[in-house]
Formats: C-alpha cells, structure tokens, sequence
C-alpha cells in the first residue's frame, strides 16, 4: 500500500564489487578510538551518485553522506547473486564428478 513502481532489482554484482570498503577516524575521534568501517562519498558518487546525497551543515558549507539503507540492499542483492553463482558451481562440479566417478567405474 506504500509501494509503486515495484520491480526486481536488477543485478549488483559488480556495482557492490566497486566500493573500497575503508577504515577510519573521523576527525572528532581521538587517534586511539577504534576505527570505524565505511566508504568515502566522494568515491562512491563517482560510479553511484544515486547512492550519495548532500546535506547542509551551515548556510555556506555543504556535505556528502552515503545512503546506507540504499547501500545495504544492493549487498544483499550481490549476496543473492553470488549464492546463485555458487549454487551453479557446485551443481557443475557434482556434475563433473558423477561423469568422473562413471569414466573411472567403465
């Protein structure tokens, strides 16, 4: 009832396989805080701008943050797709071992 234009999401295997997962500090963090794990906006805007929005921080200053929500789907869509491809593998190689096992008992 909230939803329109609902379709499948189509393939992120290789969108997901672009981001450079980094660790940081943020410069309010002291140096001997843990690091915390994330992407640069700027790096994920120049392959995915949609992923990224700006937010103003004073009337002159402006910044970027990623839009986790969005990010989080589209990895677990490239994990759907790689479950997928790792189902085929090993149906293949099932496969490929039952024709072994065969050849071998012949």
């Amino acid at each position: 009832r909230e939803k329109k234009n609902v379709g499948l999401l189509s393939d992120k295997w290789n969108a997901v396989k672009e981001w450079r997962i980094k660790d940081f500090h943020y410069n309010a963090d002291e140096d001997s805080d843990p690091k915390k794990i994330g992407v640069i906006a700027q790096d994920v805007e120049a392959n995915h701008p949609e992923l990224v929005t700006g937010y103003e921080i004073r009337e002159d200053e402006t910044r970027k943050a990623v839009k986790e929500q969005q990010m989080m789907w589209m990895a677990i869509k490239a994990l759907q797709e790689a479950q997928q491809r790792i189902e085929t593998l090993e149906a293949s190689l099932a496969s490929a071992e039952t024709r072994l096992t065969a050849l071998e008992g012949a």
